[in-house]
């Protein structure tokens, strides 16, 4: 295969023209196709070279539209994939959230514990059952004793004034200023001693097995002051 300075060369030596002139502008390209033209000699050379150069780059066109083919496939399979895991990862979640929506919890709390946890939990239940019983008894108690406490009261303040006590806003006569005053000790000693022989007695009979309801019938007193005092 001829190149193209040799073939100018080869073109320069059979006519007798000068290589130079040929490289020179446009007339060399000129007169080299005219001479192809009168000599047909060399149009086969011509176009076996035209002919390799056009299946080199017809063979590198095809080798480019392969590596795009080929990287079309890789994206396209990555995305693929890529879109196989988001709907993978979207119906996993769509599980969880249909498992968690249609999660009861059962009625009985700790009902897949243990036994030994199960027996705690009764047990638990027991003493606060007990707890609040006993709670309940005795608010029950501390209201009956209020509404005594109340009716004892209003029974005070029926009570004349002049008996309840002895201030008055009047000016106190001589003689109730010579008097001694009230020694209010004794009384209160004197009011215990009562106290303290009924709550005795009280005592004694509770230790004797008798129930508060029964001490309140036999002393004819009020049940919440028998509590009391047994408390």
């Amino acid at each position: 295969m001829l190149g193209q300075t040799q073939l100018i060369q080869l073109i320069a030596g059979i006519e007798g023209w000068n290589a130079d002139s040929f490289k020179k502008g446009k007339a060399s390209a000129i007169a080299a196709d005219s001479y192809c033209c009168r000599k047909p000699s060399l149009v086969p050379t011509l176009g076996k070279q035209k002919m390799l150069f056009l299946a080199e780059m017809q063979q590198a066109q095809l080798w480019m539209v392969a590596g795009f083919i080929l990287l079309g496939w890789v994206l396209a399979r990555r995305t693929i994939r890529m879109r196989k895991r988001v709907n993978t990862d979207a119906r996993a979640a769509n599980k969880a959230i249909k498992a968690i929506r249609e999660h009861k919890e059962p009625s009985v709390p700790l009902c897949d514990a243990p036994p030994e946890v199960q027996r705690w939990q009764i047990a638990m239940y027991e003493v606060q059952r007990e707890l609040t019983a006993e709670l309940d008894t005795r608010i029950a108690i501390v209201q009956s004793l209020m509404r005594q406490m109340d009716a004892r009261i209003e029974m005070l303040g029926m009570v004349p004034p002049t008996a309840a006590s002895p201030i008055t806003t009047e000016p106190i006569p001589n003689e109730l200023m010579k008097r001694e005053p009230i020694a209010e000790p004794k009384a209160e000693k004197s009011s215990r001693r009562p106290h303290s022989a009924i709550w005795n007695h009280i005592r004694s009979m509770a230790k004797e097995g008798l129930t508060a309801k029964q001490i309140s019938e036999k002393l004819n007193m009020p049940l919440g002051d028998v509590e009391l005092m047994l408390g």
